[in-house]
C-alpha cells in the first residue's frame, strides 16, 4: 500500500453523487472497483505531495501553446463515486487507441448503453475531465502498492483522453505514470489519431 496523503479537502459532501447499495454491490460482482472522487485540482494534488513527471513537479510549466495554464491547474474533479474496472485489461476499452476525441466518445456511449442493459439505467460511463483521472489515480494508489498504480507498467503506460480543453483544439490526456517520474499530463489536438491515448469510461451514478 502506498504511503497515505491527507486529502486537503475536510470530508466528502453529502452531494457528492453515489451508487445505490445494490448498484454498488452489482457493479463490484462485474468485476468494478468503486472510488470516491471530488475537489481536488493538479494544483492541490501537487501542494500535498504527489507525484507528477519532474518539470511539473518543480514549476508548472505551460503546455507550450497554452499561456492560461493557471485555469488548468485550478480545475477541480467532481464529487461522485467512480466505479473502474479492476481488470487492467478492461480498464480502458479495446481498440480505442489511434482514434479521435469524438470517435472514443462514441466508443464510450455505445459502452455506457450495453453496461446500462446489462445492470441499470441508473449509471452511465463517461469520459472524464483531467482532473478526474488524477484524483482518480491517487485515491487508487492509497490503498494499493505502487507497482499496481492506474497508468503504471500493468496498465501498460497508457494515457487517457480527456474532455478537458487546453486551448483551441487541444485536449489534456492523463496517464503514463512511472514510478520514477510520476504522473504525466499532457495534450494532444482532438482530431489527433494516437497510438498510446485510450478511452478510459468512468462509470458513474446518473
Amino acid at each position: 500500500m502506498s504511503e497515505m496523503i491527507e486529502r486537503s479537502i475536510e470530508a466528502i459532501p453529502a452531494e457528492t453523487k453515489r451508487f445505490s447499495p445494490d448498484l454498488k454491490e452489482a457493479l463490484e460482482k462485474k468485476g468494478f472497483v468503486v472510488y470516491t472522487i471530488g475537489g481536488q485540482s493538479i494544483k492541490s494534488e501537487k501542494e500535498q505531495g504527489r507525484k507528477f513527471r519532474p518539470t511539473w513537479q518543480d514549476n508548472y510549466p505551460t503546455f507550450w501553446h497554452y499561456k492560461d495554464y493557471e485555469d488548468f491547474w485550478n480545475l477541480t474533479s467532481m464529487y461522485s463515486e467512480v466505479a473502474i474496472n479492476s481488470d487492467p485489461k478492461k480498464f480502458y476499452i479495446a481498440r480505442s487507441y489511434d482514434k479521435t476525441l469524438n470517435q472514443q466518445l462514441e466508443m464510450i456511449a455505445d459502452y455506457s448503453k450495453k453496461l446500462q442493459r446489462k445492470l441499470s439505467s441508473e449509471i452511465e460511463a463517461v469520459m472524464g475531465q483531467a482532473a478526474d483521472y488524477v484524483d482518480l489515480t491517487f485515491v487508487h494508489l492509497d490503498v494499493h502498492t505502487m507497482e499496481d498504480r492506474l497508468f503504471g507498467k500493468k496498465y501498460g503506460y497508457i494515457f487517457a483522453r480527456t474532455k478537458t480543453p487546453t486551448v483551441g483544439s487541444y485536449v489534456a490526456s492523463v496517464g503514463h505514470f512511472r514510478s520514477d517520474s510520476g504522473l504525466h499530463v499532457d495534450d494532444d489536438r482532438d482530431d489527433n489519431c494516437i497510438y498510446g491515448v485510450w478511452a478510459v469510461p468512468l462509470v458513474v451514478p446518473k
